[in-house]
């Protein structure tokens, strides 16, 4: 998919982002029926965000299970929805090992970037928000030019969403303070820790050790199109795409991205798809033969 394209299709569900949604949906429930008459929550108490209980008890189990409950179902529910529409693009650019690795960073810093400043607090935080804004984050930084539609009627670039978004928690952190019953630290602390585990992930990429036995020695290697960390399975689907898109509208018609997902898929799996009746030839020269 073109990373600057509009599109009106439903994201395909990818298998971190669906076990995530349906372990929240389970944790909601339990939540539920745990919760006492008097309206206290057992499960928040053992499992949400306390900062005291973070710093005195060293109960840091509850950086990462806080964001697996929620305080009502418009929360888990909007929670869940941009988490679905947005993850799921980044999972299938990146890959399910690297997409979990991302949520669990961003969320787990959210948890950090709270209980440093009410290290005192015996007040709980729930709630996967602070995934949300890492993968808010990630998005506006991979798919920058991507448009976004906010209530599916005002269109904006994903990278000023971001931008927006991140101002308006600045905003009403500064002017409300901790008094709204909303976690913006965490909030600003997804998107924080999300953004320099990416400064950091892209820095490593770019470089390699020149000999195995001297570390401290680093040459910049090439860096790598983005279909260069697609799965198979979408760099498969996405071909197929744009060898049909070829036919149809010619050579021309095709963007530098879309050219970069053909060079990697002829790279890849080229002579396994000649069998199938798929040719690329001379990619080099952008002279195709498309379906047999």
């Amino acid at each position: 998919m073109n990373k600057n394209n509009i599109s009106i299709k439903m994201p395909q569900t990818t298998p971190v982002v669906f076990w995530f949604i349906i372990i929240c949906i389970g944790t909601f429930f339990f939540q539920s029926i745990t919760t006492l008459p008097q309206g206290i929550d057992l499960l928040t108490l053992r499992l949400g965000l306390i900062p005291r209980e973070v710093w005195h008890s060293f109960q840091i189990w509850r950086l990462v299970t806080y964001t697996l409950l929620h305080g009502g179902i418009f929360h888990l529910a909007i929670n869940l929805f941009v988490f679905w529409m947005i993850g799921s693009e980044l999972e299938k650019f990146w890959g399910s090992r690297e997409f979990l690795k991302y949520i669990l960073i961003g969320g787990v810093g959210a948890g950090i970037l709270h209980v440093l400043f009410q290290f005192q607090s015996t007040i709980p935080v729930i709630g996967a928000s602070g995934v949300v804004f890492a993968v808010l984050l990630a998005f506006g930084m991979v798919f920058p030019n991507r448009t976004v539609y906010i209530y599916f009627l005002f269109p904006l670039k994903a990278r000023y969403l971001v931008l927006l978004l991140g101002g308006l928690e600045l905003l009403m952190l500064f002017s409300s303070g901790m008094e709204t019953g909303i976690a913006h630290l965490a909030h600003l602390g997804g998107m924080l820790f999300g953004f320099i585990y990416l400064k950091v992930f892209s820095l490593k990429k770019q470089l390699k050790p020149v000999h195995k036995n001297d570390r401290n020695i680093h040459q910049v290697a090439p860096p790598k199109n983005r279909a260069y960390y697609y799965d198979d399975q979408t760099l498969k689907r996405e071909m197929d795409r744009i060898l049909l898109k070829l036919k149809i509208k010619g050579k021309h018609s095709l963007d530098a991205e879309e050219l970069e997902i053909l060079r990697e898929a002829s790279r890849r799996f080229g002579k396994v798809n000649h069998k199938k009746g798929i040719i690329l030839v001379q990619i080099k020269y952008i002279n195709f033969r498309t379906y047999e």
